[in-house]
């Protein structure tokens, strides 16, 4: 009895301890069985939000970067270019294949006609998916099976509000790959979604970890019942249980993509997720009697794996945003570095954003800035009224600037004014309207615009008005007199006896009686009065609101009398004079032309009186002087008995002292004034109608001399002519000149002409014509005396030139003055930049040369490279020369 009731004690306390070990084991597997699927539920959530996550991010990125080229200032300007039948810069053919290793597959920019303007890389062809962005007007998310994830993006190009172009792109998504194909680490069974709407259906992408899973469209509810995707679409975030299309049990988490019109889920089969544990029952029924510590280690040491796999996914997603946070990163270093300020302003123009650049340019730091209103960089009455403006623009899309660049003024923190050039695009982000602003600081180049002008207006000595500032000013005062009633006076000032004073005492000196000369001018004459210097000793004197010519009279003795006093330069003490001619408005003459052709008349005829006077201007006058008759006649003469003469002067490089070529410079052997220069008697050539016969017999000579110095064994680079506007203009020259050229067996490129910026710019198209006419005959075309007129970048960029010269009243004093300087440096860095070598005329001391060669000059031509010699002295120019050349007069 006692042996059976202590087994039947034992065998009670055998099944107690069982029955406590079962439930003890039970309440652990089921305690942990919660706590398990607690934390994968967690850990799903977790890992689609951050896919999900990285999808956005990617995708928003990608679209902010298409857009970004879109709204740049240059893309802009080249789509106005095609749209207006223009060419189109060749930066922008070489610079969209650099777009392609910031992670675009392909680009390509169009005119609203559809013409290709420039494009890069290939597009995606028949993609296996695509689906529509919401919020992204045409943009698409692509899948292939080959190249993966691809974002496609069309956003329209506009000027001034208006679309004039479409700027096409894609961009791979690599980062993608890893969100997708990382999936199957979690669990065998684990699926990735990502779908779009399609209709009352869905459409999903296939992917890397399940390439023919789900089917492409699908329905959003199984046996009545919504599936996941259905609320991630509808913009729900959430998990659930629930049976899916294959009739098996999964747990799901969903989630919509951003405000992007998709939604993602993550699933995994239910049975797959809790097979371990039920796996592990069998071992804790089996093992009733073991430790509940024993139950729950080997629980964990199950499921560990498990989770280590849910950790590994997750930090490979987060890898992923780590590299897509790297490229964000780049993106933004490049907006923080860019010279120009960067600003984005709310509809409301509340300032969001400032680039580093951008708080240079204001004084103002981001923290200063944010909140505050645009305007703030403002000066009145902009200020007042921008509010005003962009009110305008809400309520009625009416746009002065948006999309256009515009000069305009700037204020910034400490008060101080500048001018700026600004271009605003509007773009969208999270539904809401936004400005970005470009800004660049013109201070610098206003500074050089103006001086520009003053020079291109200006006489580079004296600083007076010359030619071209006076002829604006006496139209303006024709106009101006036809009003009132009154007249004024032309008086063309021909200073007496300076040229012996230059010969004798050095240019120097002659430069500063000139320049003492401008000043006495300036100080006698009227506020109202007009001062310039045409070159050389002549001055213009322009005398406005003259009732009666008693009044010029006065102001020709006063001339007169303030000339004749002596001047003192450099210690010397010397007295010239001046012979001045008077030509009234309107009885001598109604036109500008007219106006100083009847008072240099009149002064010629006041030296020929007998000098020191002044001589109004009679209709006896007009007609050729006799003397100017008998130079005409014997110029014809002279044509016909070969006096005229050929001097070379050589170009030579900066470089390494060799020859470039030789310039042709007319000469006259008169009979009785001996040598005469050309410009002596062109223009008086010009006027008896000899233009055209000494064009041609100048070209053919200089062909002739060519010959000859080919027989002799001597290399002759280059031989160049200058050519007058009305030989330019002359089909028949060139003709001649080509022919000439057979006939001496040069080639067309050993033969330059050169043509001034004056004559061109006098009919810039119809030289673009000729010259191009020229150039394509394999003739050097070289523009001379550049900086004397007021062409622009953009002429010059279609002119077809192989050099410019610089012209020499600038170099004079480009090595002592800063302004000069810095002028010729502007010419010579912009002719660079054009591709278009610079050569520099009258260099004609070693300071010079030196400031010229270190300011990266090509070529230089003046008494410091070499003299004007007759072509059978010009042997030492022939033959390739060390740069000693350069270096000694």
């Amino acid at each position: 009895m006692t042996r059976g009731r202590e087994n039947e004690i034992n065998l009670l306390a055998a099944v107690v301890v069982a029955a406590v070990a079962l439930m003890v084991g039970l309440s652990v597997f089921w305690v942990m069985r919660g706590m398990t699927e607690d934390l994968l539920r967690r850990s799903l959530e977790s890992n689609l939000a951050v896919r999900a996550h990285g999808v956005a991010n990617h995708l928003t990125q990608a679209n902010s970067e298409v857009e970004l080229i879109a709204s740049r200032s240059f893309v802009i300007s080249q789509v106005r270019a095609a749209d207006h039948g223009r060419p189109v810069s060749s930066l922008l053919a070489t610079g969209l294949p650099s777009l392609l290793h910031l992670g675009f597959s392909a680009i390509v920019l169009r005119t609203r006609q559809g013409t290709i303007i420039a494009r890069a890389g290939r597009f995606m062809k028949h993609p296996q998916r695509a689906v529509p962005l919401h919020g992204l007007p045409g943009a698409q998310l692509l899948w292939n099976a080959r190249l993966g994830f691809v974002f496609r993006r069309r956003v329209l190009v506009r000027d001034q509000g208006r679309p004039i172009g479409e700027l096409a792109a894609e961009i791979r998504l690599p980062a993608f790959d890893p969100l997708f194909g990382a999936v199957k680490a979690l669990n065998p069974s684990a699926k990735l979604f990502l779908c779009a709407p399609h209709g009352r259906l869905m459409a999903c992408f296939p992917n890397t970890a399940q390439p023919h899973y789900p089917p492409p469209v699908m329905a959003r509810s199984l046996a009545g019942r919504p599936l996941p995707m259905s609320y991630a679409l509808a913009g729900r975030v959430g998990f659930t249980v629930r049976q899916n299309y294959q009739k098996r049990q999964v747990v799901a988490a969903y989630t919509p993509v951003a405000h992007l019109g998709l939604g993602m889920v993550l699933s995994m089969d239910l049975a797959a997720l809790e097979a371990p544990i039920w796996r592990r029952l069998g071992a804790i029924l089996f093992l009733v009697g073991a430790v509940v510590v024993a139950a729950m280690l080997a629980l964990r040491w199950r499921l560990a794996p498990l989770v280590a796999d849910l950790v590994s996914s997750e930090r490979a997603a987060r890898e992923a945003i780590r590299l897509w946070r790297g490229s964000e990163e780049h993106v933004r270093a490049v907006l923080q570095n860019v010279d120009e300020g960067i600003i984005t302003i709310s509809e409301m123009g509340i300032i969001e954003t400032i680039n580093p650049a951008g708080e240079r340019l204001f004084g103002y730091s981001e923290n200063d800035l944010k909140g505050q209103n645009i305007a703030i960089l403002m000066p009145e009455p902009h200020r007042s009224h921008h509010d005003g403006y962009l009110k305008h623009y809400r309520q009625t899309g009416e746009a002065r600037i948006i999309g256009s660049g515009r000069e305009l003024v700037a204020r910034r923190r400490d008060g101080g004014e500048f001018p700026i050039d600004l271009r605003v695009s509007e773009f969208i982000l999270d539904g809401q309207r936004r400005f970005i602003g470009t800004i660049r600081d013109a201070s610098g180049r206003k500074v050089i615009e103006n001086r520009m002008q003053h020079m291109a207006t200006h006489d580079a000595l004296t600083n007076l008005p010359n030619r071209t500032l006076i002829q604006i000013r006496m139209e303006q005062l024709i106009r101006r007199t036809d009003r009132s009633g009154q007249f004024f006076a032309v008086m063309f000032v021909d200073l007496d006896h300076f040229k012996v004073v230059n010969d004798s005492l050095g240019h120097d000196v002659g430069d500063q009686l000139l320049c003492l000369i401008a000043r006495r001018l300036t100080d006698i004459l009227r506020a109202e009065d007009t001062v310039g210097r045409l070159g050389g000793d002549e001055f213009i004197v322009v005398a406005a609101n003259l009732v009666t010519p008693l009044d010029a009279s006065l102001i020709a003795e006063k001339l007169i009398k303030t000339l004749s006093a002596p001047c003192v330069v450099e210690g010397r003490s010397m007295t010239i004079g001046a012979s001045i001619g008077v030509a009234l408005y309107p009885q001598d003459g109604r036109t500008v032309d007219t106006l100083l052709k009847h008072s240099d008349r009149a002064m010629y005829q006041a030296k020929i009186t007998g000098r020191n006077i002044y001589h109004f201007f009679s209709k006896s006058m007009n007609g050729i002087e006799s003397a100017q008759l008998a130079l005409a006649s014997e110029l014809h003469q002279a044509l016909a008995q070969d006096q005229f003469v050929l001097y070379y002067q050589p170009l030579v490089q900066f470089q390494d002292g060799r020859v470039r070529g030789l310039e042709a410079q007319m000469c006259w052997r008169h009979p009785v004034h001996g040598l005469m220069l050309a410009t002596e008697f062109l223009s008086l050539a010009e006027e008896a109608g000899l233009a055209m016969p000494l064009g041609d017999w100048m070209v053919r000579q200089a062909c002739r001399d060519y010959h000859i110095w080919a027989q002799q064994g001597l290399t002759v680079p280059r031989i160049s002519v200058k050519l007058a506007a009305r030989q330019l203009r002359d089909q028949r020259l060139a003709d001649a000149a080509i022919a000439a050229v057979r006939e001496a067996g040069m080639e067309p490129k050993r033969l330059g002409i050169e043509v001034t910026e004056n004559h061109v710019m006098e009919s810039v198209e119809e030289a673009i014509e000729i010259l191009a006419r020229w150039s394509s005959a394999g003739v050097e075309v070289s523009l001379d005396e550049f900086g004397k007129g007021s062409s622009s970048v953009s002429y010059l960029k279609r002119l077809p030139l192989d050099s410019l010269k610089i012209a020499s009243s600038f170099i004079g004093d480009s090595d002592t003055n800063a302004d000069d300087g810095a002028w010729v440096r502007a010419i010579i860095d912009m002719s660079h930049e054009l591709g278009v070598p610079v050569i520099a005329s009258g260099v004609d001391r070693e300071s010079q040369y030196t400031f010229l060669r270190l300011s990266g000059c090509d070529a230089y031509q003046g008494e410091w490279g070499g003299r004007p010699l007759p072509a059978a002295d010009c042997t030492p120019y022939l033959v390739p020369l060390a740069p000693p050349l350069a270096a000694a007069p």
